[in-house]
């Protein structure tokens, strides 16, 4: 591994400065995404006349945004971190 900001990436891993939850987020983020359309399409699909139509529709538009925003917000928050760091970083040049 390359040195970087004056550490090694195991280095950085350990001393916290690599996140690896904006990874595992955007794992969820496709699984969730999946789910949920998943159950629009059963509920668009399913006998039920009218509710399950509305419903279904609402819930792929809807829930699929609202998800995406969730984990929008969640990334955002670990890339504060990663502009704090490397400001801290740059400083240290300094």
């Amino acid at each position: 591994m390359g040195k970087v900001g004056g550490h090694y990436g195991i280095n950085r891993y350990f001393e916290f400065r690599t996140l690896i939850t904006p990874n595992i987020i955007k794992a969820c983020y496709f699984f969730g995404a999946f789910i949920i359309t998943a159950l629009s399409i059963f509920l668009i699909l399913s006998p039920e006349e009218g509710k399950g139509i509305t419903y279904g529709i609402l819930i792929l538009v809807f829930g699929n945004i609202l998800w995406r925003v969730m984990c929008e917000v969640i990334i955002l928050l670990f890339s504060l971190h990663d502009v704090a760091v490397s400001i801290e970083a740059r400083g240290k040049l300094m």
